[in-house]
């Protein structure tokens, strides 16, 4: 058995041999220990040169540094090393039993994998172990993770922890434990939590002490896997996770159609499926498949870090969250290069497929400047403050642990991660400050100015007023911003406007604003030329497109839609985004067979107490869609609904979408008050999803499922009725509300239902004739501040549905129940959720 072998397996001592037989055995082992170390030397100065050769530091390659691994190598293999001191620190401890087989089986793959470089080709499959789980053993299974050769050195190799179904650990199946170098020690690990902050899903990660046969291995770092326990830690229990390639991390489910679909465009738009980037209509999908507000954050430290290692699609990772019907992405991964603006003038990173399609949305591009902007002013200081406070913490660590490079070169990687940051913020700030405008302007004898604007520099350029020669202005209008967006791969923005400059006076310049800094621009920033000819040809200050809609009783006036009347659609209709929907008092909507009305603006429906709003079926038994309403994370739909009366229905969708009821909001702050959602036929009274709510004196009556459903939701409900639901009265998930003097009657499941860690106050709510009272379920909090109970099989129950969120808790005060066969159900993991505690088990 090689020495390297020999830490964590178990070894039967030599017994005595004839003083012949003896010596010729030490001869033999001598002779192969010099075969041994020969080879090992070779193998380990190949990978030394492999990992040199990609470090983000570089430290020498030395004889000394190899022949201090094999060194660590033997030393573990005879006793306990000093890196145990490391149990003494108040850091996790993973502690993992490994049969020998098991074991070997393991190194036999590390040795397969350093001999070829990379993982890539060779199969990596769970060995079964034992880890010590809340008390006790528990089955786990381990394999072998990681890219390059430095992930296998088999006394410290990075792998991947499988818990049991039943046994998350801190809600979380699937476990990586990697080589605290392979994230950067402290790089991705403020980056997540910078990245956070702005909502996006970012990776659980700690650092962690990992014994295995009772030696200790050393310190690690502890990233979760991409699995369901990435969107519930981020209560987002919805959607996938998808690779870059298109791989996605869950098995089809829930929306998976919508959510392939999507995929499937993205690459073909991207070129990641080996053809042409760019078709048609790939610019506006970028807006419509992806959450641009979290692309720009992430793209925006991205530039920070000047990674092009972020953009290679295996690196990149996309949740696709099927409320939105897009894609925000997931930060993994994003190491840190310096700027060299020699070699990059526009401070851009090496070109990727799909930084190439992202980026090169100009909304986007100009979007990620902006938020670059606030991370070079305002956040660097407080990253690199973050990563000194991090290594400070894990300093005492680092130095018990022999079993990477010296302390001298944690502490170099840290200086470079705050040097690197400071330097490449001041080459951006540097780009983004820079300015070249260049402006061709036309006028002819009227005064009539024809403008063509040449942007050559990085960030966008607002155009404020045309300046005249006796110092006035004359202001830009219309119905579009007058932006021109910044260069992109050595192309300027472009952009046309055309102007009325009085009579007698002449243009002699531009007022003009960098959008990214909010400097003005001064000449030599804008270059100005003026040229008058006869006549000029028609330039259009507007690019917003035409839309129409022929129906009795709908207007279309400027950017509003209005309804009035007795208004009948037989046919779907789609109102763009930037347009209002407004329905006056009195209106009669009447749906046909599978007929939606889909809005992606702004919504009202204005009704009365003495005329109300009414929408309904076109015909009494007919099957209509529903009313959907979807705005985006950086514009929400703005919905106000008043006297207004929804009846039947049973759901809509679109190509990135399904909305679940009659009445359905994604992304929006909604008021509803004084109106009443009657017999839908659909899987909900009403959806919200993501949106703010404020919910008033309003009935949801017959409803197939649940009667009001909302998911990532915060507001309050108040003086609210519910009666005789299929399912439940009113259901939250991952929200934060208040619900009080609300009434849930005859429910075929729970009145209140509280899941996936909503935050809930309820204040003197009745539920009468239900299977069930309140609900709370995954790791949800409910307050309850007064609640009656009648006539119902369980009063008020705890439970865990999905483990990968845990258990709830419940505060209650003022609960009366009246005839309820059990009050209280409780059905809570008891165990630790956390590593450690069990007792040694005796190897024999």
């Amino acid at each position: 058995m090689r020495p390297s072998d020999q830490l964590l397996a178990a070894g039967d001592g030599a017994r005595p041999r004839l003083r012949r037989t003896v010596l010729a055995v030490l001869l033999a082992f001598a002779g192969v220990a010099v075969l041994f170390v020969g080879g090992d030397f070779l193998m380990r100065h190949a990978v030394y040169r492999v990992e040199h050769a990609q470090a983000q530091v570089r430290w020498p390659i030395t004889n000394r540094a190899i022949v201090r691994d094999m060194a660590l190598n033997a030393i573990f293999a005879i006793g306990e090393p000093v890196s145990a001191r490391l149990l003494e620190l108040d850091l996790p401890l993973y502690d993992l039993l490994i049969e020998d087989d098991e074991l070997q089986a393991l190194h036999r793959t590390a040795d397969q994998i350093v001999a070829r470089g990379k993982s890539t080709g060779v199969q990596r499959i769970f060995e079964n172990a034992r880890f010590c789980h809340g008390g006790e053993w528990v089955d786990v299974e381990i394999k072998l993770r990681g890219l390059v050769g430095g992930h296998y050195n088999k006394n410290h190799f990075s792998f991947r922890l499988k818990m049991p179904a039943n046994r998350l650990l801190d809600g979380k199946r699937l476990i990586n434990l990697v080589e605290l170098y392979d994230k950067g020690l402290v790089v991705d690990a403020i980056t997540h939590r910078e990245l956070a902050q702005h909502g996006l899903l970012t990776l659980r990660d700690r650092f962690a002490v990992v014994r295995i046969n009772g030696a200790v291995v050393g310190l690690f770092q502890e990233f979760e896997h991409f699995s369901r326990s990435v969107a519930d830690g981020n209560r987002r229990p919805e959607g996938y996770i998808f690779t870059g390639h298109g791989k996605a991390y869950e098995a089809p489910s829930v929306a998976w159609d919508k959510a392939s679909a999507a995929m499937a465009r993205v690459r073909a738009c991207a070129g990641l499926d080996g053809t042409d980037p760019g078709g048609t209509g790939c610019g506006r999908d970028v807006e419509a498949y992806f959450d641009v507000d979290r692309v720009a954050w992430a793209a925006a430290m991205v530039s920070l870090m000047h990674s092009e290692h972020a953009w290679h699609p295996d690196n990149v990772r996309l949740f696709w969250d099927p409320a939105r019907g897009a894609f925000e992405p997931i930060p993994w991964d994003y190491a840190q290069y310096p700027i060299d603006l020699k070699k990059t003038p526009d401070g851009e990173p090496k070109r990727r497929l799909m930084s190439d399609l992202l980026l090169g949305n100009d909304r986007v591009r100009g979007l990620r400047d902006r938020k670059l902007w606030t991370l070079i002013r305002d956040r660097v200081p407080v990253m690199q403050a973050a990563a000194q406070r991090m290594f400070d913490r894990l300093s005492p660590a680092l130095k018990l642990d022999v079993r990477h490079p010296d302390f001298a070169v944690d502490v170099e990687r840290l200086q470079t991660y705050s040097r690197t940051l400071r330097r490449n913020a001041a080459a951006l700030r540097q780009v983004l400050e820079a300015a070249d405008l260049r402006i061709e302007a036309q006028v002819d004898a009227s005064g009539a100015l024809a403008l063509s604007v040449h942007n050559h520099a990085r960030s966008p350029v607002e155009l404020r007023a045309v300046m005249l020669d006796d110092g006035s202005a004359v202001p830009l209008s219309g119905p579009v911003t007058a932006e021109v967006a910044g260069s992109w791969q050595q192309r300027p923005g472009e952009g046309s406007w055309r102007v009325t400059v009085p009579a007698g006076r002449k243009a002699v310049g531009i007022q003009a604003r960098n959008v990214v800094t909010g400097q003005d621009l001064v000449r030599p920033a804008t270059r100005w030329n003026l040229t008058e000819v006869p006549t000029l040809p028609p330039v259009s200050l507007s690019n917003a497109a035409s839309w129409t809609l022929d129906v009795k009783g709908v207007r279309v006036e400027a950017d509003e839609v209005r309804f009035a009347g007795r208004v009948e659609l037989s046919e779907s209709v789609r109102i763009p985004r930037g347009r209002k929907v407004i329905f006056e008092p009195g209106l009669d909507l009447k749906m046909g067979a599978d007929v939606s009305l889909m809005i992606e603006g702004d919504f009202d429906c204005l009704g009365r107490a003495d005329a109300p709003v009414h929408i309904g079926p076109l015909g009494n038994r007919t099957a209509w869609g529903g009313l959907a309403i979807q705005g985006t994370q950086s514009q929400p739909a703005i919905v106000n609904l008043q006297h207004c009366t929804v009846t039947g229905g049973t759901g809509s969708s679109n190509e990135r979408t399904w909305f679940t009821s009659s009445f359905a909001v994604h992304g929006g702050v909604v008021t509803i008050a004084d109106s009443a959602f009657r017999r839908g036929d659909a899987d909900d009274g009403i959806n919200l999803k993501n949106c703010r709510v404020d919910i008033r004196r309003t009935l949801f009556f017959l409803s197939k499922d649940d009667a009001v459903d909302c998911d990532f939701c915060t507001g309050r409900l108040v003086g609210n009725t519910v009666r005789s639901a299929g399912g439940d009265g009113f259901d939250f998930s991952g929200s934060d509300v208040i619900l009080e003097k609300n009434l849930a009657e005859n429910c075929g499941d729970k009145g209140f239902s509280i899941g996936e860690r909503t935050i809930a106050t309820l204040r003197n709510n009745i539920a009468l004739h239900c299977n069930a009272g309140v609900a709370a379920k995954d790791a949800s909090q409910v307050t309850i501040e007064g609640l009656t109970l009648r006539h119902m099989n369980v009063g008020i129950a705890h439970y865990v549905k999905k483990p990968t969120f845990g258990p709830p808790v419940i505060r209650s005060t003022g609960v009366t129940m009246e005839d309820v066969s059990t009050e209280v159900v409780r059905e809570v993991p008891t165990l630790v959720d956390r590593p450690g505690g069990c007792k040694p088990i005796v190897r024999p």
